[in-house]
């Protein structure tokens, strides 16, 4: 009787489980892109140097101007699992765990606990959230406290939602855009509500809204008065209010969200039972959908503006998932024949998950046009290659021999923590600063996708003496003659 009561958590533990054997061999991958060039080395830093959330507790070239919760976090869970790579991958694994349970709790509050596990077993095939599982990364922890602040203001836990808004901008600024979603979903609500029209009063509780600005805003004042600037200067350019990036930015996102990776069956199943219920006149609404839906939009919108990776989108991929899941069970309830279609739902997210693509892509687009950072699985076999490349050279340097190298090599050496070498600069061999004049090296490693601010000395003074490259990356390898 406890088990058939208890069904849905105990399969939804047993998901957990095999989820963590999954993403197991991951855990001992070194740092990849940006978890490598920033996140971990700023986690690294505040667990060396101390805990802190203010500006000045983390070098600008670390913190890129950002708030810091989620360094802090990373710093907590070097603390606790060790500062190597596996302890800064369980920290993430254990974010996203969090993140699973609350969509699940989340959606079986609202919805159904079945609804719940349709939820997060399609969120798992996700190729975005299976790769960003394991990275030091902030964005599975942002939509943590994304999802809990709708949770919280649905439910009307006022001061809750206050408390996690503000943690949510502290964790990245994007969680500015959850007032608007607020404001925009309850004027949805007052609106197309029956019988509601004049009968909205505000409270002064409402003012609670205004938390994560007034947090923000004070985080910026500290930030100029201890670094000289509110935003991070390198950053400057990437928001830009413009009518054609808007529209060629959201056109692009709206179709990673809905079409790529997979998901076009999800979406075309999501759209056949809509079209479904509504014909037979049974699709019901819940309150929260509309903040789901509002979620949606705004967090499309906001990156629109924004520089453009399309793993900003994780914590928009969690409602659509929701609101999927949602709908498709109401239409199994309604056909339990629909129940059949699902298979080819995860299938298509698995088959996925090492870049792979169900629609067609353009086969003449370049290796960085084809580059999908941290996106999906593909990554493993970058980070493949970069060792490989990276162990030509480092088994037979010298303590006398100096490496040039782009990033990501050139930081992948920096610290034997990030997983790549034993090996320790100015004892074990000599790096080159990219900002010198290139010239006494013995070896340059140049990786294409990379950074391309090198400058390597004329043709007649080096030779390639190898090329190690797959579908994901090229990086040749010169020797001085």
């Amino acid at each position: 009787m406890f088990a058939k009561r208890n069904l849905p958590e105990l399969f939804f533990f047993f998901i957990i489980l095999v989820f963590i054997l999954l993403k197991i061999p991951a855990l001992q991958l070194p740092y990849f892109w940006d978890e490598l060039g920033v996140y971990s080395r700023a986690g690294l830093y505040m667990f060396d140097n101390g805990l802190g959330l203010l500006p000045k507790d983390l070098p600008p070239v670390l913190s890129r101007g950002h708030p810091l919760l989620f360094t802090f976090f990373q710093a907590i869970g070097y603390s606790i699992f060790g500062d190597g790579v596996d302890g800064g991958h369980i920290t993430a694994l254990f974010i996203s765990i969090i993140l699973l349970w609350s969509v699940y709790f989340v959606t079986a509050k609202y919805f159904s606990k079945y609804t719940g596990l349709l939820a997060v077993m399609l969120l798992i095939v996700q190729p975005l959230f299976f790769a960003q599982s394991v990275l030091i990364l902030p964005e599975i922890c942002l939509a943590v406290f994304i999802l809990w602040t709708i949770y919280f203001w649905v439910g009307k836990k006022y001061i809750l939602f206050g408390i996690f808004s503000t943690l949510a901008i502290l964790i990245k600024e994007t969680a500015i855009i959850i007032p608007l979603v607020i404001v925009f979903s309850e004027l949805a609500l007052y609106f197309i509500g029956k019988g509601n029209k004049g009968k909205f009063n505000f409270r002064g509780k409402y003012l609670i809204l205004f938390l994560p600005f007034v947090v923000f805003g004070i985080f910026l004042l500290i930030q100029k008065q201890q670094n000289g600037w509110y935003l991070f200067p390198l950053h400057g350019d990437n928001v830009k209010i413009s009518l054609n990036r808007i529209f060629d930015f959201g056109g692009d996102y709206l179709a990673f969200l809905f079409l790529e990776q997979g998901r076009v069956i999800l979406s075309i199943m999501l759209v056949s039972s809509i079209i479904y219920l509504i014909v037979n006149k049974q699709l019901t609404e819940k309150r929260i959908s509309v903040f789901l839906i509002t979620l949606i939009i705004g967090g499309v919108a906001f990156n629109a503006i924004n520089f453009y990776m399309n793993r900003y989108m994780l914590f928009v991929l969690v409602p659509f998932v929701i609101l999927s899941s949602a709908i498709i069970i109401q239409c199994i309830q309604k056909n339990r024949l629909v129940v059949l279609i699902l298979p080819l739902i995860f299938v298509a997210g698995i088959y996925c998950t090492n870049g792979k693509e169900i629609l067609p892509v353009d086969s003449t687009l370049n290796i960085l046009q084809k580059f999908q950072y941290d996106e999906n699985m593909s990554y493993v076999e970058y980070l493949k290659e970069q060792q490989n490349a990276m162990n030509l050279v480092l088994d037979k340097i010298t303590p006398s021999d100096i490496i040039y190298a782009n990033f990501p090599i050139s930081v992948a050496i920096l610290d034997t923590r990030y997983g790549f070498t034993a090996l320790v600069p100015n004892k074990d061999f000599k790096l080159l600063n990219a900002g010198n004049i290139q010239e006494g090296f013995q070896y340059a490693l140049i990786s294409d996708p990379g950074s391309y601010d090198y400058k390597l000395p004329d043709s007649a003074a080096i030779v390639l003496t190898h090329q190690v490259e797959n579908q994901t990356i090229n990086i040749k390898i010169y020797e001085r003659k």
